[in-house]
């Protein structure tokens, strides 16, 4: 069959991976380049160079295993996977002590000095709350809100910390946090191997950057599949034959399925000249998105002025906004750091920027998923991303990937390889 991906990020690349075993597949990506989110920069720094993501980073094994289980395949793990000790501070600007500084794995804590005390209890308490949610199978429907507060924790601890954490998490402000659906909000928090007591718990990145991912799996496909960067494509035309693409520049494709792994807001747009679609587009239009601007730099603009208490993931919240900047310190040995820039004064040493759209977990969006996974495959339509199935994610990329391509291919091959993982995933 003749089969268009529409999309080069993670979800789309696995997906084309997956047909192009046995489908003639043409790729259209609209940037002009592969990787979605997934965006590196190598650097060169005390005669060492170590790529660095810029987008989409974080992942652990445990948790993740299709993307494990890919990586495996592509011959990237064990060998390109590097620890990184996640630990916390939250700090203000307005003081001069952090509210938190929770602990490093051992090894990387030399140095440093936790804050403890009120907040640390919050937060345990808060993620205790959130597990039972869990285990309990809570719906993903109910707002962050609801988990927060009936907690017996200070009105103060609350705004600056446990709605502060997922807003920074998924871009949105302080107030707005209390929106998400609360399963979606604390998805990563509960994620990563049990520590050691009193350490922090340790996940992983990868030695090339995340978009070395993408790389790889597009020198992996066939010879025969198709890769069209610089591509946008306009329209999604269904009809009783075949489907037809059409790119911005007037090219023409015609194809006997579509798989999506584009946002939800260009599919809903792609598929506008397309009859039967509207409930379909309904749906699409219930996944909105938050912008962010994230920057690699070289000064800790936004850390602690004391490094005693520097953490691997430091959020600063401040006039109603919490942002995150990511120190890799423990992880490469150098002081290079990523940061959300969004709506704040530039660093000083800024290595590169860029502009992404992340999907807002609402109630109302998890809802949509449980709808559109019903219609997936209907018309030769397929869907796969970060906001099809469970949260913004890399496992949940590689799953969506899964799912797509589950009805067009026979079951073995790299589809029966990639599958037998078992996930988390919700």
């Amino acid at each position: 069959m003749r089969i268009g991906v529409v999309g080069a990020g993670i979800a789309g690349l696995t997906a084309a991976w997956l047909l192009d075993e046995e489908h003639d597949v043409t790729i259209f990506e609209a940037r002009s380049r592969i990787g979605g989110n997934a965006r590196s920069t190598t650097v060169r720094l005390k005669d060492a160079t170590v790529s660095l993501d810029i987008g989409a980073q974080d992942f652990t094994s445990a948790d993740f295993p299709h993307h494990a289980r890919l990586l495996e395949l592509l011959g990237l793990a064990p060998s390109a996977l590097v620890d990184v000790p996640m630990s916390l501070t939250v700090s203000s600007r307005d003081g001069a002590r952090p509210v938190l500084v929770t602990n490093h794995t051992p090894a990387a804590d030399r140095g440093r000095s936790p804050v403890l005390g009120d907040a640390h209890e919050a937060l345990n308490v808060f993620l205790a709350q959130a597990a039972r949610w869990e285990a309990d199978d809570v719906s993903w429907e109910e707002p962050l809100a609801d988990l927060v507060e009936p907690l017996g924790v200070a009105a103060g601890l609350k705004e600056d910390l446990l709605y502060a954490w997922p807003a920074a998490l998924f871009g949105c402000g302080i107030e707005r946090a209390r929106e998400l659906s609360a399963r979606a909000a604390v998805f990563f928090l509960l994620r990563g191997p049990a520590p050691a007591p009193g350490a922090a718990p340790v996940w992983q990145n990868l030695r090339g950057g995340l978009e070395s991912l993408a790389w790889a799996l597009a020198t992996d496909l066939s010879p025969r599949t198709r890769i069209r960067t610089g591509a946008p494509v306009r329209a999604i035309r269904r009809s009783d034959g075949p489907i037809e693409v059409l790119e911005a520049s007037g090219r023409r494709t015609e194809v006997d399925h579509v798989v999506f792994g584009a946002p939800a807001e260009a599919v809903a747009t792609m598929l506008a000249e397309s009859p039967g679609t509207g409930r379909l587009r309904e749906l699409l239009a219930a996944f909105t998105y938050t912008d962010a601007v994230f920057g690699l730099h070289l000064d800790p603009a936004y850390l602690p002025s004391d490094r005693r208490f520097w953490s691997t993931t430091n959020l600063e919240v401040r006039a109603g906004r919490s942002h995150m900047t990511s120190w890799y310190g423990p992880t490469y040995g150098v002081d290079i750091f990523k940061s959300d820039l969004t709506g704040r004064e530039e660093p000083e040493r800024l290595l590169a920027r860029a502009e992404f759209r992340h999907p807002f977990p609402s109630p109302e969006a998890m809802r949509a998923q449980c709808h559109l996974a019903r219609l997936q495959g209907d018309g030769g339509l397929h869907f796969a991303g970060n906001y099809v199935n469970g949260v913004d994610g890399q496992e949940s990329s590689i799953v969506t990937a899964l799912r797509a391509a589950d009805p067009l291919v026979s079951g073995g091959g790299r589809f029966g390889a990639l599958h037998s993982a078992t996930s988390t995933s919700a």
